[in-house]
This record gives C-alpha cells, sequence and structure tokens, in this order.
C-alpha cells in the first residue's frame, strides 16, 4: 500500500500512524447502534418528542329556511306560483326515481307509462292529476295516505281516457340511505327565544330549517321544524315519504320541499316525546323537551 512506501522516513511514519487513528475512528462510529426510544413511566417517549392535538370547532350552515308568511292576503299569481315551485321540486326528485311522460302524450300509450304530477282532486275510485301539460283521471283502489296537493309519479295503463294506476310511487327516502349522526347538543327554548344553540353556536330558527353540522371531516344534516301542532309519529314519516312539510294558517298555504335528504329530522311539536328510525333517517319529536343530546 501507499502508506508504507514511506516507512523509512519518521514524518512519514507520523502520518501514517495518524491515518491509521483516522480510519480506525471511522470504523468504530459506523457500528454504534442507535438508542432505542423507551417510555417513560408517565407513558411519553423518553427523548420528549410531543404531539399536538387538533382541536375540533363545530361550524354550523343554514342550507335553506322558511319563515312564516307575513303575507295575509295572496294573489291568484303568488299561488299558483308557490303550487308550481312544490311540483317542480319534487318532480327533480321523482326524475331520479322514474322516467315519464307528460300527460298530454298518454292519449295513444297502449304499453304500461308512467306520468308524474300533483294530484288535485280525489275521487271515489281514485284521483285527478296534473301537470304542466293537462290532467287525467287515475282509476286507483289503493290508499297509500295520498292526499290532495300530493306530487307523485302513477304507473298504469291508458284506458277510455282514464289510467288505471298499477302503481302510485312517493318521492319518498332512499333506499341506500346512510344512517349519521354526530357527538353534538342542540338546545332551544322557544318561550324565551327564536335561536337554536348547537353546542357554542346560536343560529335564529325559522318555522322550517334544513343547516348542516361539521365536527372536524364528520357532517351531519339536520331538518328542524317548529310547529304549535300535535303530530304523531305517522305525520312526521310522511312528511319524508312525500319530502315536503305542508303547512296551513288561515290566510295561505306554506310548503317545505326536503330537496336533500335529512340524517337527523327534529320536531318541536306539542306532541308527545318520541325517538324513531325511518330508512336511516333519525325522527326526534322534542315534545315539551328543550334540549337534544347526541353524545
Amino acid at each position: 500500500p501507499d502508506e508504507f512506501r514511506c516507512i523509512e522516513s519518521t514524518n512519514c511514519k507520523d502520518a501514517l500512524q495518524e491515518k491509521i487513528r483516522e480510519k480506525q475512528t471511522l470504523e468504530a462510529e459506523s457500528k454504534i447502534i442507535p438508542k432505542k426510544r423507551t417510555l417513560s413511566r408517565k407513558g411519553r417517549l423518553s427523548d420528549h418528542i410531543k404531539i399536538k392535538k387538533e382541536e375540533t370547532e363545530t361550524e354550523v350552515k343554514i342550507i335553506r329556511e322558511i319563515k312564516e308568511n307575513e303575507k295575509k292576503i295572496m294573489k291568484i299569481i303568488d299561488v299558483v306560483s308557490l303550487y308550481s315551485k312544490k311540483y317542480n321540486d319534487i318532480r327533480d326528485i321523482l326524475s331520479r326515481k322514474v322516467d315519464s311522460v307528460s300527460i298530454n302524450k298518454t292519449g295513444n300509450c297502449k304499453d304500461m307509462i308512467t306520468v308524474t304530477g300533483i294530484i288535485t282532486q280525489k275521487t271515489d275510485n281514485g284521483f285527478t292529476v296534473e301537470d304542466e301539460t293537462g290532467s287525467l283521471n287515475v282509476i286507483y283502489s289503493g290508499n297509500g295516505d295520498i292526499e290532495n296537493d300530493d306530487v307523485v309519479a302513477v304507473s298504469g295503463r291508458i284506458k277510455n281516457n282514464s289510467l288505471f294506476a298499477e302503481n302510485v310511487i312517493l318521492p319518498d327516502i332512499p333506499l341506500d340511505n346512510v344512517q349519521k349522526t354526530l357527538p353534538v347538543r342542540i338546545s332551544f327554548d322557544f318561550g324565551k327565544s327564536e335561536n337554536i344553540r348547537i353546542e357554542d353556536r346560536e343560529i335564529p330558527l325559522k318555522i322550517a330549517s334544513f343547516f348542516s353540522v361539521r365536527t372536524g371531516k364528520d357532517d351531519m344534516k339536520v331538518l328542524f321544524y317548529r310547529t304549535k301542532d300535535v303530530l304523531n309519529e305517522k305525520c312526521l314519516v310522511n312528511f319524508l315519504r312525500k319530502r315536503c312539510i305542508s303547512t296551513e294558517d288561515k290566510f295561505t298555504p306554506c310548503f317545505f320541499v326536503i330537496k336533500d335528504v335529512p340524517d337527523v329530522f327534529i320536531v318541536s311539536s306539542a306532541g308527545e316525546e318520541f325517538r324513531e328510525n325511518y330508512k336511516s333517517v333519525t325522527i326526534i319529536s322534542a315534545g315539551t323537551k328543550n334540549e337534544i343530546n347526541f353524545k
């Protein structure tokens, strides 16, 4: 090796020894095994590694709401607009489930057809359904809790200018809906305030409000309805089946179409307190209770 060629020189010897010591030091350092971190009695790493915990805040966002109708007298054009909007909104929901034809195109149909319209009148042997193109008499022996002003899809066959219905389809909640709730506290006291409190957030509440509650990456959609009427379980389920909350005072009707499916449907009314599940939607009748705790 080159290191030994100048072995006779004293300077070379010193330089050689110094170089050998450097190599030995480097080799020794490369074989050192890092010290394993161990847990102290307090359960923390001995090298004091700190993990910062992110604080999660509750965010509330109002998506849709409906106020009390302040108009004591409505013009005919206002009433027509009100019903037209309800029809269009629910027709859009039904269009995801069925393919419909316009009523004015049903005259020459011999096969099974489906029409979507609003029920304008119930008859002894069925009802009359109407869309923007016309009206049609429907022969239907079933009940299905259908009423005037309901928007439905009807499947059947045309005979003698009437539709003999084999199936009446409501907009309803999808079967693949997934149940979801968040560990939050919702409180309200309408005797003292018109607001609703969600954790540390307070929002004004109308007759019906649809809002989302987000905690971290998770969210929950809530439909809140306030009324002085006595509502039972069947009535609340029908609101979801028909995807519409219908209220009416002595002056004018009022509709709140449930366009998006809520995770929780809370009703503050004069009825009894109960909790029910309908197609993965949690229905809560608060009764006289003024707090809903999901924690």
